[in-house]
C-alpha cells in the first residue's frame, strides 16, 4: 500500500492504495490556492500524517504526489501555472513536516500511470491518455515507460496547436488543441453561436434561461437529446480532439488512445463521434490503427496513479 495525492487548482484529494489500485481511505480538501504556498503543503501534510496512521508497525510509507505542472526528479515543482507555484522544492517541504519523502510527477502522466497499472491500459505497453477536462492533459506510454522527452516537459498534446481560433489559450497562443477539445472550450463555443442568434435552445432552459449557467455537462446531454446548437458544439469539439488524435497516431503510432476526464461521461456518444472522424483522416487505412478507449478509473486516476508512481518511477524511497 502506498499513498497517492492529486494536487489541483480546486481541490486536494489523497488515499490509500493498495497493490490492486483500490482506494481504501480518501480524504478531500480545497486547494484555496489563494492562501499561498506554504499553507497548501501544510494542508497537505496535515492530510497525509492523517493516513499514515492507517500503516501498521512504523512501516515506512511511500507517497506518490500528482502535480498541475512540472516537476523533476528531485522533487521540486518547476512550474504551476493554477497554483502559482515556481521553482518551490515541495518534496523537501512536505518531508520536514511529515517526516515522509516524495515523488512528484504532472498530474495528466500521473492519471496515464494509473490506467496503466489498475484501469483500462493494463497489459498495454504503448498508449496515449488524453483527459477532457477544463483543459486538456495528456499522458504517453511506451514500452511500459512514461514518454516525456529530453528535457521532461514533453506530451503536452493540449498545447499541440491544431487551427486558428476566436480566443487565445491561456499559454498565450492561439489554436491550442485544448481550446477546441476540453469542457472550458466546449461551453465558449456554445455561448458564442448560442448569442450570435435567436435559435431556440434547450440547453438554455436547463439552465434554468440564463446562458451564463449552461455548462459542459449541459450541452453534453442537450446534445443527446438533439438539441442543435449543443450538437453543433459537440461536434465541433469531436471533430478536432479527431484531429489531435489523428496527428498523434501518425507520429507515435500508439497500440489504443484513451479518453479519460469529466466529458468522458459521454461514453459512446463521445467515441462513436471521434471515431468516425478519425477513420475520414487516418493517413494509413490499409492498418490497424490506435483503437479510441474510454479510461475507467474516473475521478481516483490521479489519487490511485500518484499512489504507483514510487514504484513505477524507480525513484528511491
Amino acid at each position: 500500500m502506498n499513498i497517492g495525492v492529486d494536487i489541483g487548482g480546486t481541490n486536494i484529494a489523497a488515499g490509500i492504495v493498495d497493490d490492486g489500485g483500490r482506494i481504501i481511505k480518501k480524504i478531500t480538501a480545497s486547494t484555496n490556492r489563494g492562501r499561498g504556498y506554504g499553507a497548501v503543503v501544510k494542508e497537505i501534510s496535515i492530510i497525509l500524517n492523517a493516513l499514515s496512521k492507517d500503516f501498521e508497525g512504523g512501516r515506512k510509507v511511500a507517497v506518490g504526489l500528482a502535480i498541475p505542472g512540472v516537476g523533476d526528479e528531485y522533487g521540486n515543482v518547476i512550474k504551476c501555472v493554477n497554483l502559482g507555484w515556481r521553482n518551490v522544492p515541495l518534496s523537501d517541504d512536505i518531508k520536514k513536516l511529515t517526516g515522509m519523502d516524495c515523488v512528484i510527477e504532472n498530474d495528466s502522466n500521473a492519471a496515464a500511470v494509473g490506467e496503466y497499472r489498475f484501469g483500462s491500459m493494463k497489459g498495454k505497453e504503448s498508449f496515449v491518455m488524453l483527459t477532457l477536462g477544463t483543459g486538456l492533459g495528456s499522458g504517453i506510454i511506451d514500452g511500459g515507460r512514461l514518454m516525456k522527452g529530453f528535457h521532461g516537459a514533453g506530451a503536452e498534446i493540449g498545447h499541440m496547436v491544431v487551427g486558428e481560433n476566436f480566443y487565445n489559450c491561456t499559454c498565450g497562443k492561439n489554436g491550442c488543441l485544448e481550446t477546441f477539445a476540453s469542457a472550458s472550450a466546449l461551453v465558449r463555443y456554445f455561448k458564442r453561436i448560442a448569442s450570435a442568434g435567436d435559435e431556440y435552445t434547450v440547453a438554455i432552459d436547463m439552465a434554468g434561461g440564463d446562458v451564463e449557467l449552461v455548462d459542459s455537462k449541459i450541452i453534453t446531454q442537450a446534445a443527446m437529446r438533439g438539441d442543435v446548437l449543443s450538437l453543433m458544439a459537440f461536434d465541433r469539439l469531436c471533430k478536432y480532439l479527431a484531429t489531435g488524435i489523428v496527428n498523434i497516431i501518425n507520429v507515435i503510432d500508439p497500440q489504443e488512445i484513451v479518453i479519460g476526464g469529466g466529458l468522458s461521461g459521454a461514453g459512446d456518444f463521445l467515441l462513436e463521434k471521434v471515431d468516425s472522424y478519425v477513420k475520414k483522416s487516418i493517413f494509413y487505412n490499409e492498418l490497424t490503427h490506435a483503437r479510441v478507449r474510454l479510461a475507467l478509473l474516473g475521478d481516483d486516476a490521479g489519487v490511485a496513479g500518484a499512489a504507483a508512481l514510487p514504484e513505477f518511477l524507480k525513484y528511491p524511497i
